[in-house]
């Protein structure tokens, strides 16, 4: 007589390429005495294949600086800074100044004062600034720029003015710091207002 039998497959199929992986669970099917029973379940702990992860970083190119020139407000005579002349990014702070002429662009304010006149006496300059006439010692480049184009003939003075005197004792206590100039022929520049020459051509300073 027979008494039972056990027939048990097992089938297992492993995909190598990641990222998935495909496993056929693993099925019985037991037969005693004319019933049928099918289990399925869970297979037992398996290596499945190998997973290879790569990972790879791209770093963003290093944003391109925008230097500007900064000169010392006393002056070189009694220059009260570590440097008379030095550079700087567009975006940092440093205190503006503003110059004009005085004799062709009209009368001037009380506000503006020439104080260089051995070296360029058609200069005026002053430290209240921008339409509401105020100090202002922490303005970005644009920002500096902005606040002179605000005042009637007013500008950027240059690295020279700013170095020969043009500003110095004009208020805000801006002789011991460093303010925003003009940029010179053949630097970067977006707008005319942003060149000591007033023309600004394809990019870079030129002269009128």
């Amino acid at each position: 007589s027979t008494t039972g039998s056990t027939t048990t497959t097992r089938s297992q199929t492993t995909t190598r390429a990641p990222p998935s992986t495909t496993t056929t669970r693993e099925t019985s099917t037991a037969s005693t005495t004319g019933q049928t029973t099918t289990t399925t379940q869970s297979p037992p702990r398996t290596t499945t294949g190998i997973t290879t992860t790569s990972s790879s970083t791209t770093e963003a190119p290093p944003e391109e600086e925008d230097l500007r020139v900064i000169a010392c407000g006393s002056g070189e005579r009694r220059l009260r800074c570590p440097e008379d002349v030095d550079v700087a990014d567009a975006s940092d702070v440093h205190g503006v100044r503003c110059c004009r002429d005085c004799a062709n662009d009209g009368p001037c304010s009380d506000i503006w004062r020439r104080k260089c006149g051995k070296f360029d006496d058609e200069v005026f300059g002053t430290s209240y600034v921008g339409t509401l006439e105020e100090c202002a010692h922490e303005a970005t480049f644009y920002e500096a720029l902005e606040l002179c184009e605000e005042m009637e003939g007013g500008r950027l003075c240059t690295a020279d003015e700013v170095i020969q005197g043009c500003t110095k004792g004009t208020g805000c206590g801006l002789n011991s710091e460093m303010v925003w100039t003009c940029m010179y022929l053949d630097g970067d520049c977006e707008s005319d207002m942003e060149c000591c020459s007033g023309f600004c051509n394809g990019g870079a300073c030129d002269e009128e």
